[in-house]
């Protein structure tokens, strides 16, 4: 599950670099894979969810 987290990725290439010295640009390359992919699934969501109170009438009307 912590494979999954972009941060996990982060503080594992930051104590590979503090300990040996070794920058790992793969670790860090897959953090930034992650945060991307999370992004678009957020954005999808919130998208499905924007649509599916509009047609549900959910919404608060203004001026109500």
């Amino acid at each position: 599950v912590a494979n999954a987290l972009p941060t996990a990725q982060v503080f594992e290439a930051m104590r590979a670099y503090l300990s040996t010295g070794e920058v790992r640009t793969g670790s860090l390359a897959f953090a930034v894979v992650i945060s991307l992919v999370y992004l678009g699934l957020g954005a999808l969501v919130s998208q499905w969810t924007y649509r599916r109170v509009r047609v549900l009438g959910l919404l608060a009307k203004p001026g109500y």
